[in-house]
């Protein structure tokens, strides 16, 4: 007999200890990076058969104006974290039950490209979205370098000698100097309204209890010219944003930055630094830049279910076709 349970916010000590049971998982999976998500309430949906346990976290949101509801996932990269697979046929009916009781009408995730089995839904459909990079930080050192392309070692060996310092920090002050500097340069960007964060977003990354997370800021000559934000948790290591000065674009620090990451990593006994992949998951600049840095990829994939498809329709009914998904919310 399959038991299933809901953990939410409230009892984050319990969602930590699933976490504990399980065989591998992320700094998205954490509750106090869930506490971060203010679009809708955290869940946990936590499956049991013996002693085998898989995860979900999800987001559960209001769809405004209706009685309806939607389940999403965090900025980043969820999906399933879980000892063992279990029994997919009463996985689907549990999850079914469970949304219609919810009035949910439609499931959504991103999906972590590296834990294993984090793909396992049992209902709906898996999709191919794209690819994500990251550095093996297993190998020795001198070959993860070795992996990078010729310009960006030269770039990195031009910043050593141009005199850039790196420093971590997770001063109150270094964060808010590092939200100015990722702001300033998502509005030169034109970036998207979900890659704009608060100074208490940052704050509350940097001081969470559930994971490691630090700043590296790039400076030359006393000014700050670039910085970004590298998570450590189990045995990876993200980099979550990043982001340089205008004015001193052509020094490139970011190169810099993830090379001085590298090397923590593997201070750190890490397995891997997951540089992400583009904007939205597009071979873009962003996906180039981490690619020539790259010696592994990854298959970044999204899960997408219409629980109810009577008012899935009614609600996109006046919405123009696209890949957006939910189209409701298009």
């Amino acid at each position: 007999m399959m038991d299933f349970k809901v953990i939410t916010l409230d009892n984050s000590q319990e969602w930590k200890h699933i976490l504990s049971l399980v065989k591998a998982y992320d700094f998205y999976h954490t509750p106090s990076y869930h506490q971060l998500e203010k679009s809708g309430e955290s869940q946990l949906l936590v499956f049991q058969e013996n002693n085998n346990i898989m995860a979900l976290p999800l987001i559960i949101r209001e769809i405004a104006g209706t009685p309806w509801f939607d389940a999403s996932s965090v900025y980043g990269y969820a999906g399933w974290i879980c000892s063992q697979k279990i029994n997919s046929s009463e996985v689907s009916e549990i999850l079914q039950d469970y949304f219609d009781k919810e009035k949910i009408i439609s499931a959504f995730s991103r999906i972590h490209p590296i834990i294993e089995n984090a793909d396992s839904f049992p209902i709906g459909v898996v999709e191919d979205s794209n690819l994500t990079l990251g550095i093996n930080l297993k190998e020795e050192p001198a070959i993860q370098r070795y992996h990078y392309s010729r310009s960006v070692r030269r770039s990195i060996n031009k910043s050593r000698k141009s005199g850039i310092q790196v420093r971590m920090s997770k001063t109150v002050a270094d964060v808010r100097l590092f939200s100015k500097i990722y702001t300033d340069a998502m509005l030169r960007l034109n970036a998207p309204k979900h890659l704009f964060f608060t100074n208490e977003y940052f704050e509350s990354l940097i001081q969470s209890p559930d994971f490691d997370a630090f700043i590296l800021f790039a400076e030359l000559s006393g000014k700050t010219i670039g910085g970004a934000i590298f998570v450590l948790c189990d045995d990876l290591m993200e980099y979550h944003l990043g982001a340089m000065v205008d004015s001193h674009k052509q020094y490139s620090p970011l190169k810099l930055l993830i090379d001085e990451a590298r090397l923590i990593g593997n201070e750190k006994k890490m397995s891997v630094l997951h540089l992400g992949g583009g904007y939205g998951g597009e071979n873009d600049n962003l996906y180039v830049f981490k690619q020539r840095m790259s010696s592994l990829t990854y298959t970044f994939k999204v899960w997408k279910w219409i629980v109810n498809e009577e008012v899935y329709k009614e609600l996109s009914s006046c919405k123009k076709p696209t890949n957006y998904f939910p189209l409701y919310r298009s």
